[in-house]
């Protein structure tokens, strides 16, 4: 069964996808960890900028420098 790959707090950025013009942009912080159902966990994370929770699925994040 796939496990959590980021943290509550963690910093991530959402890889584009050219498909969906809407596609949300900057830095988010994961608020939550939604339970595993699938093969691609998902999270709730809080864009920055417009403090917008939204819900992601791990392949589509990527961790933020630091």
């Amino acid at each position: 069964m796939p496990a959590h790959k980021f943290a509550v707090g963690d910093k991530v950025t959402i890889k584009p996808v050219q498909s969906d013009l809407r596609n949300p942009t900057g830095l988010f912080t994961i608020t939550r960890l939604l339970p595993i159902s699938g093969t691609d966990p998902e999270y709730r994370a809080r864009g920055r900028l417009d403090q917008i929770e939204r819900v992601f699925r791990e392949s589509r994040l990527v961790a933020a420098g630091r």
